[in-house]
């Protein structure tokens, strides 16, 4: 259970409808998850400053455990969820919100954190494909099923922390440069079980194989099936030093990958927002983790630009991240 950092919004989960027997489910939850091997945050995503007195004049009690921190240093939700984790000291890959409406589970899942959401079942399918990994009618639902929830948004052996996201990265790069030295597009990805072993690896062959669908990701995803059943794996990590394009992120969700870690975006045919999950109930939105070693990744493809003397799709690229 490596989700190191429970954010509750208390806009949603705690304050909306939270009189009387809401009030206590909440308190519940907020008592149990402190009691949970994971540090409690509750917060407000809309970025309002009085989070504490608006908690308490709902009557709900915050265990002296856990931290209400203020949201309001950032614009926009993506950004305020990144404020809470950085000034919780961790990395948001290492977070799991608990929200109550699609727009703050999409926030989430762009910061890079997990989803858990307790809003009412008329919602239950706008959350899913927004990345929520589980709905609750009430804040004492997932109180009750708090452990086997946080089970579901963090189910590595591992926590997605700042050091493991560079080492993870690692051999991506490792295999962008060997797929550079054949002469090929330096974009390199593995698959990571959730024990932390790489089950496979690739890199772009589009040139040597005239398959434009030979990119490093569906390589891996490839060379990984050679040697494991992939889709009885659980807690599966993708790391890929370029933002997945739609095949790419479908092969992801196809094969129910967990989380995605990449190093630098792609605007013209990356997919992360553009893509959902399939609408059957088993279907999750992966994590997905952003800028990770970006400038390695930059490196490479700027000195294969430079010795290929190749002008379009990766010209136009290193001009929009490095505009």
């Amino acid at each position: 259970m490596p989700v190191d950092v429970l954010v509750i919004d208390a806009f949603g989960p705690l304050l909306h409808r939270a009189t009387g027997q809401a009030g206590v489910g909440a308190s519940t939850l907020l008592r149990r998850a402190a009691a949970e091997d994971v540090r409690v945050v509750v917060t407000d995503l809309r970025g309002a400053e009085d989070v504490e007195a608006n908690v308490r004049s709902a009557g709900i009690e915050v265990p002296p455990e856990a931290d209400v921190v203020p949201a309001s240093n950032g614009s926009t939700p993506c950004e305020r969820v990144q404020g809470v984790a950085e000034a919780t000291g961790v990395h948001p890959a290492q977070c799991a919100t608990v929200i109550s409406t699609p727009w703050a589970a999409f926030a989430s899942v762009e910061a890079g954190a997990t989803v858990l959401a307790v809003a009412q079942e008329s919602a239950g399918e706008s959350l899913q494909q927004s990345g929520a990994r589980g709905r609750y009618e009430n804040a004492r639902a997932l109180a009750d099923d708090l452990s086997g929830a946080l089970d579901r948004c963090g189910p590595q052996d591992f926590s997605l922390t700042p050091d493991r996201l560079d080492a993870l990265m690692g051999g991506a790069i490792e295999a962008a440069t060997r797929g550079m030295d054949a002469g090929e597009l330096p974009i390199g990805s593995t698959l990571v079980s959730a024990e932390g072993e790489t089950l496979g690896r690739g890199y772009n062959e589009a040139r040597s194989t005239g398959r434009t669908t030979a990119h490093a990701e569906m390589q891996a995803i490839a060379d990984a099936e050679r040697h494991h059943d992939v889709k009885a794996e659980r807690g599966l990590v993708l790391v890929t030093t370029m933002e997945p394009c739609a095949m790419c992120f479908g092969a992801a969700l196809e094969v129910q990958i967990d989380a995605i870690v990449y190093a630098v975006e792609a605007p013209e045919n990356g997919a992360i927002g553009r893509c959902t999950p399939n609408r059957g109930p088993e279907a999750v939105h992966p994590r997905v983790v952003g800028g990770i070693r970006r400038s390695d990744s930059i490196d490479l493809l700027q000195a294969w630009a430079k010795s290929s003397g190749e002008s379009g799709f990766v010209q136009r690229l290193l001009e929009s991240v490095t505009a």
